[in-house]
């Protein structure tokens, strides 16, 4: 059995680190992918992809800098948290080139394997929870694709009701759906009895509804399959009445949902795991909407959501839904183009500021 692929990347060309590094890695189960040049360090990055790079510091600033550019350079560690480690209480070089560079943190020296860890886990958690949520939305659209296609090429289960004999005639798909045992013509009640109880009520309440409107039937329920386990089925027909107005058929097809619904089950799952992790961050985090003027230049930005550490560290309170000129009609110009900037290029900004209209 292959061991499980190192999710942190440590490069640095002084072996001082190692043991810190290491012992962080070990409290939190992973082992640690090692570079001892930035290009053997940039040459890992290419070939996978990290929850987060470790830079060291081996008494080089200019080497440091050249690193982390190097890393948030390479396209696939572009995204990739980037931390720089063990930097002189008195740094060779002032903090902002380091972000500037590149870097989300710094740890000064000395390194605490404890305050390591505990910056990784975060970062860790947040690779997770970010690869759950691609797979489950990858598993969504291309669920939605074979529905899609399905309905396309008419692959359905076809039934239709005579309502006056009470007998249903469906396709062999549509025998298979609800347990693979009832006759050709059976009656309604037989499939009934194959809905799930929690949503029999319904499903009947909605036939007998479009029965008495001539509206269209539209329900979706359980029902079980033939090895036990239950199925999600959507059911669509149409209402056929005489001239009296009395309906004596209902013709349809039933739609197996299945994958559909447990694709969106998982991606509703990740969605709480992002919004758990999201809101226990100690750092003040948001997402924002920059609005621009007639002449398109940013002129205002709307806060979309916030995570409580926001409220504290930024003196906002209740800012989601609310214009920061609205928050604080003072707020430098700068904000609004430099987040401008983000939005049209795509391209990410690090940068240290004041905020003189919040006291920051």
């Amino acid at each position: 059995m292959n061991a499980p692929a190192s999710l942190i990347l440590f490069v640095c060309e002084s072996d001082r680190l190692d043991p810190v590094v290491n012992q962080a890695g070990a409290q939190l189960g992973q082992s640690v992918m090692r570079a001892r040049s930035a290009h053997e360090g940039l040459d890992l990055a290419h070939a996978t992809d990290f929850a987060l790079v470790l830079v060291g510091y081996a008494g080089d600033g200019p080497g440091l800098l050249q690193t982390v550019g190097l890393m948030r350079a390479n396209r696939r560690s572009s995204h990739t948290p980037v931390v720089a480690l063990d930097l002189p209480p008195t740094p060779p070089l002032p903090l902002e080139q380091v972000y500037e560079a590149g870097a989300i943190a710094v740890l000064n020296d000395p390194v605490s394997p404890t305050i390591l860890a505990a910056k990784a886990r975060f970062y860790l958690d947040a690779f997770r929870t970010a690869s759950e949520r691609g797979r489950a939305e990858r598993a969504l659209g291309q669920a939605s694709e074979r529905l899609e296609s399905i309905l396309a090429a008419a692959n359905l289960a076809v039934w239709e009701w005579d309502v006056g004999a009470d007998r249903v005639r469906g396709d062999a798909r549509l025998a298979a759906m609800f347990g693979g045992v009832l006759p050709q013509d059976a009656p309604m009640a037989a499939y009934l009895a194959a809905v799930h109880p929690d949503d029999l009520a319904a499903t009947r309440a909605r036939l007998e509804g479009a029965l008495r409107s001539g509206a269209p039937y539209d329900a979706t329920f359980r029902v079980r399959a033939p090895e036990g386990r239950w199925r999600w089925v959507i059911a669509r027909g149409q209402i056929a009445a005489g001239e009296d107005g009395i309906p004596y058929a209902v013709s349809g097809v039933v739609i197996d949902a299945t994958r559909q619904f447990e694709a969106e089950a998982e991606l509703r799952a990740s969605e709480e795991r992002y919004r758990t992790l999201f809101n226990a961050m100690d750092e003040a985090m948001c997402l924002i909407e920059v609005l621009f003027d007639e002449a398109g230049q940013p002129c205002d930005y709307r806060f979309v959501e916030t995570n409580p550490a926001f409220d504290g560290q930024t003196g906002l309170q209740d800012a989601a839904g609310r214009r920061m000129r609205e928050l604080a009609p003072e707020h430098e110009q700068h904000w609004f183009d430099i987040f401008g900037r983000v939005v049209v290029s795509g391209e990410p900004a690090r940068f240290v500021n004041e905020a003189r209209a919040l006291g920051r």
